[in-house]
């Protein structure tokens, strides 16, 4: 959903997380920085624990701070460490937020390629439903206005105007312009005409906002509170609906073997590839890209495997092939 909708996704993943925070604060006893990193403490720190050096003096008291939640401090000639100690995994609850966010907003960008529903909290539903609504609904309100300027009609706009302006002249303004031509005549260079193409160009010219300056609309400005928008137009993909770039013999192999868990095919598949696994799966995930609308393969702690939501299709995709 990021390569065809990152904006939405970052603006909606970002206002979610703002709200999750703030649901932390006023019902739960840790925050969400706590609950999803770990807490923030101070821990006893030996300074470059494996150099062999002699100090002969107390290090005088001091503060290094790294960023806002990583300092170290001496006091008295002892060293600790502030910051936030807590598992070095990726949080669960983070990715089952952010899941969500995909899920929910493909119903709504994305109906075409939707993600399996998981059992989420009722709260983080409504949240993520709301801002969906909020940024749908201001990014709609938002949307650039359409100039369409017919340069065939900029020769008739000058003629009518300048019937216009004869019309409004008096009989005098009329003489001196006359005299005006008549004293002028063959010694003054030809006028260039108006910058019409300039002008156009720059009435034309697309308006442009810079990502990093868009606000992240969140409900509690926009003061929307309705149910889920009704799904909008995906964006039209340059391949056909439902298809996926032809495998190579080898990427196929690889492919069927994953979905047999055979784990010597699958190294046979590699080796006949000539390249690395790595780019192996690159190249399957970008090929089936257009199938599902995702990464089909993902690496995890002990050998890629295919996502469970797409077995199916990965399994119809070979079927037909």
């Amino acid at each position: 959903l990021d390569r065809s909708h990152h904006r939405d996704l970052r603006h909606v993943a970002c206002a979610v997380y703002v709200r999750m925070a703030r649901y932390y604060d006023t019902h739960r006893k840790t925050g969400i920085v706590a609950s999803l990193f770990g807490e923030e403490t101070a821990m006893p720190y030996t300074m470059f624990a494996s150099a062999v050096f002699f100090a002969p003096e107390r290090h005088e008291d001091c503060e290094y701070r790294l960023d806002p939640i990583h300092i170290y401090r001496c006091q008295n000639g002892f060293w600790e460490c502030m910051r936030i100690h807590g598992s070095r995994q990726k949080s669960s609850k983070l990715g089952e937020m952010m899941r969500a966010c995909d899920q929910r907003l493909r119903l709504a960008l994305d109906p075409t390629h939707p993600l399996k529903e998981e059992k989420v909290p009722k709260y983080l539903a409504k949240i993520i439903d709301d801002e969906i609504v909020a940024w749908l609904s201001w990014d709609a309100a938002h949307q650039p206005v359409k100039i369409d300027i017919d340069l065939s009609q900029l020769g008739h706009i000058r003629s009518a105007a300048a019937q216009t302006r004869e019309a409004l002249l008096i009989d005098e303004e009329r003489e001196d312009d006359v005299l005006a031509e008549v004293d002028t005549a063959g010694s003054e260079q030809p006028k260039a005409e108006p910058a019409a193409d300039a002008f156009v160009e720059l009435v034309a010219a697309p308006i442009r906002q810079d990502e990093a300056d868009e606000p992240t609309i969140s409900t509690e400005q926009f003061g929307v509170v309705a149910p889920l928008l009704a799904p909008t137009p995906a964006v039209v993909s340059t391949a056909p609906a439902g298809t996926a770039t032809a495998l190579d013999p080898a990427a196929d192999a690889y492919l069927r073997a994953l979905l047999e868990q055979n784990a010597a095919q699958t190294a046979s598949a590699v080796e006949r590839s000539g390249q690395s696994e790595d780019m192996l799966v690159d190249t399957i995930n970008e090929a089936l890209f257009d199938l599902v609308g995702d990464t089909v393969i993902e690496f995890d702690a002990a050998a890629p495997h295919i996502i469970e939501d797409y077995e199916a299709d990965v399994r119809g995709y070979l079927d037909h092939e």
